[in-house]
């Protein structure tokens, strides 16, 4: 009988332990869940826009209408960074929106400099500046509601 009692007594002391290591993960998780930036439908919707106009632009290249887009690319990534590094928890894409500034910017100036740019080079790049909003699009939209 007393063998018994101390089997229960550590039987609940072992759900109990248990207990607590669930709870103590599970808050780990709602912390970080509260400490990132939630879904935010500017963010994606520009992103996804610059997606849009990166995918179009890119049959503009070897034409005048290219400067328009580059431009447009340009401006809307710069907006994007400036939109997202103002919000609360969001550095991941903040950065992630700076680095397309980056990549935006390099066109934006090859393509008001005094050089002539090529068709592969534009493509190219038109090309890159898809793939990433396309990883910023899936980075956004996966956060949190």
């Amino acid at each position: 009988m007393v063998q018994c009692a101390e089997e229960n007594t550590r039987g609940t002391k072992m759900k109990k332990l248990l207990l607590v290591t669930l709870l103590s993960l599970s808050g780990c998780v709602l912390i970080d869940s509260y400490n990132m930036a939630h879904f935010d439908n500017v963010e994606y919707m520009q992103i996804n826009n610059i997606r849009t106009v990166a995918n179009l632009g890119v049959g503009k290249c070897g034409t005048a209408d290219v400067n328009t887009v580059v431009d447009s690319l340009y401006f809307s990534s710069v907006a994007l960074r400036n939109y997202s590094s103002n919000i609360s928890h969001n550095l991941a894409t903040a950065k992630m929106t700076t680095e397309l500034v980056v990549i935006t910017k390099e066109l934006s100036e090859r393509y008001n400099g005094t050089e002539a740019v090529s068709t592969a080079y534009c493509k190219l790049k038109f090309g890159v500046i898809e793939k990433n909003a396309v990883t910023m699009q899936k980075v956004i939209g996966d956060k949190p509601r």
